[in-house]
């Protein structure tokens, strides 16, 4: 597997990621925070309502996902199984009970739809559904933002392929820098461990036992915030973040 390193100036703190290749180049701006409502309200705005750059990079990481799953159990076309694999791995860290309710209201929706079938469910009509479901737009952009992020690194540890494409990989990353998010600033390794007990969580493991326990030895002698549960500079402001759905999920 191609691992790309990138060295990420923050001030004066020097943080190296391995991610896909692409230069970021950071601009001086003002950090933008947005405050996601309460979790689960089901009366949030539309999902980036004040950041429209980043609804072509969701429908472009949805895309991929559908095709993603789909080609993994031979599909031109995803079933309804597939999509339900693929709703494991983009919603947030929740219960397995709010994962299923939800499941259940999006094929719900899905198959009222005349030319959706059980066999055969549209990618641009799935797509749509997902960019503006109930969990996305409760949980807030940064949730979302981050999820997309720690799903395309997932992706990449699993299949050496990634989900965007450079351009949209870049807008992503740029935009979680300036949003303040602990999420941009991790390290390989921080990254790869967070994305592995997200995935854990998932029933998808991305390494043994041995694997898993040496990671969190070495980022536990390093002082690494992730492997103690800390609350990320997001969440100590009251804000969601993908950090705090997976504390709730552990």
């Amino acid at each position: 597997m191609m691992k790309f390193s990138l060295l990420l100036l923050l001030g004066s703190t020097q943080v190296n990621a391995f991610i896909p290749q692409f230069i970021v180049q950071f601009k001086t701006s003002t950090v933008r925070l947005n405050v996601a409502p309460p979790l689960y309200e089901g009366k949030a705005q539309p999902l980036f309502a004040e950041d429209d750059d980043m609804i072509p990079v969701a429908e472009a990481y949805v895309h991929a996902k559908y095709k993603q799953v789909a080609a993994s159990h031979g599909h031109k076309v995803a079933n309804k199984d597939d999509i339900k694999e693929v709703l494991h791995s983009i919603l947030p860290p929740v219960t397995p009970a709010e994962l299923a309710k939800e499941e259940e209201a999006i094929l719900k929706s899905l198959l009222s739809h005349e030319k959706n079938t059980a066999d055969a469910i549209d990618e641009d009509d799935f797509v749509k559904s997902i960019v503006q479901n109930s969990y996305w737009r409760d949980a807030g952009d940064i949730v979302v933002k981050e999820l997309m992020y720690f799903d395309s690194l997932h992706s990449y540890y699993k299949t050496g392929k990634p989900l965007l494409d450079n351009a949209n990989y870049d807008e992503l990353h740029e935009n979680l820098t300036w949003e303040g998010s602990s999420v941009a600033t991790m390290s390989a390794q921080e990254a790869q461990f967070v994305s592995t007990v997200a995935a854990s969580k998932r029933g998808e493991p991305l390494m043994d036992d041995d694997e898993y326990k040496a990671l969190k030895a070495d980022l536990k002698q390093k002082g690494s915030w992730v492997v103690n549960r800390e609350e990320d500079a997001l969440e100590k402001m009251g804000l969601n973040t993908f950090m705090g759905y997976l504390h709730r999920a552990l």
